[in-house]
């Protein structure tokens, strides 16, 4: 050893034996020689060695410029990184052997290790550094890696349950007042139509009830509607005009122009026209030579239909 940049004097060491040192003197190259770990014959410890070769101005070989790394570097590095036990880290070289690892294992340094080869449930990632011939490899298992995942599921997994919870009461309560709502226009749906067929039977059995009147009633009836068309009749007033039922049924008021001249026939169409009751009275002929007398008595009903009363 020429110089030495912590000690002085320099120390009488000879390093010719050192792997830095040979590979160097064989390889004319001017290559970054990185050794495995060794101890540091100055003051024991461990380190790794960073070297070049330095040429001689002649081109031959003059020996060697070695930087020395100690280990505590590396440790002081990775324990500032306050890592969980569970976490290992391992620089090593490119062809295997272990530079440094944490935590620090003496006893493995200068072996050569896979990186590949990872413990069953770990996670392995694997990095070059820079364009130095080194990798950094951290792995981690997986139990660690995921211990604030199973943290965090544990906060969120009652909360997360209350919520299912609350939303199947939510949903139970809303099919609930679904159901309640759907039973009650049910029945509101029965009622109205028991409502709509109690009142048709009634209409019925009223109109059935009109019509007896109107087919027993000893004056001649005839009901028409707003637009002119005849509804009802009774056989009293077919036999009065001498027309048959059929047939006023078939036809509209206009068609009784027997009783156009005695101006029966306009007091019925000013009824149906005004809604208000009338009485007329005057003859008409329904044979030649054979006049009939008679009181007509118009009478509105609501919106649509008119009564003619015809009494001979």
């Amino acid at each position: 050893m020429l110089a030495h940049s912590r000690e002085y004097p320099t120390p009488d060491v000879n390093v010719r034996d050192r792997d830095y040192f040979r590979a160097h003197a064989a390889n004319p190259d001017d290559m970054l020689y990185i050794s495995p770990p060794l101890r540091n014959r100055v003051n024991n410890n461990w380190m790794i060695s960073v070297s070049r070769r330095w040429t001689a101005p002649n081109g031959g070989f003059g020996g060697v410029i070695m930087a020395a790394l100690e280990m505590n570097y590396f440790k002081h590095l990775y324990l500032a990184l306050k890592l969980p036990p569970d976490v290992t880290i391992s620089l090593l070289r490119t062809d295997g052997i272990l530079l440094a690892t944490y935590p620090s294992d003496d006893a493995r340094l200068g072996t050569v290790v896979s990186p590949t080869k990872a413990p069953a449930e770990s996670i392995t990632s694997l990095r070059p550094v820079g364009d130095l011939p080194l990798a950094v490899c951290l792995r981690i298992t997986q139990k660690a890696a995921l211990r604030r995942w199973y943290g965090l599921v544990w906060i969120l997994c009652p909360g997360a349950l209350a919520a299912a919870v609350g939303i199947a009461v939510l949903t139970h309560v809303l099919l609930y007042l679904v159901r309640k709502d759907r039973r009650q226009t049910l029945l509101q749906k029965k009622h109205l139509e028991q409502q709509i067929y109690e009142r048709t039977i009634s209409l019925q059995d009223i109109l059935e009830f009109n019509k007896k009147i109107i087919e027993t009633s000893p004056i001649g009836i005839a009901a028409y509607q707003h637009d002119g068309q005849c509804v009802a009749v009774n056989d009293v007033f077919s036999r009065t005009i001498e027309v048959a039922k059929e047939q006023l049924l078939a036809q509209p008021l206009d068609a009784l122009k027997i009783l156009q001249p005695s101006g029966l026939l306009d007091c019925a169409k000013r009824t149906l026209e005004t809604g208000i009751t009338s009485n007329s009275e005057g003859s008409f002929q329904v044979f030649p030579g054979r006049k009939s007398g008679s009181t007509i008595r118009s009478s509105a009903f609501p919106e649509t239909t008119s009564a003619i009363s015809s009494f001979c």
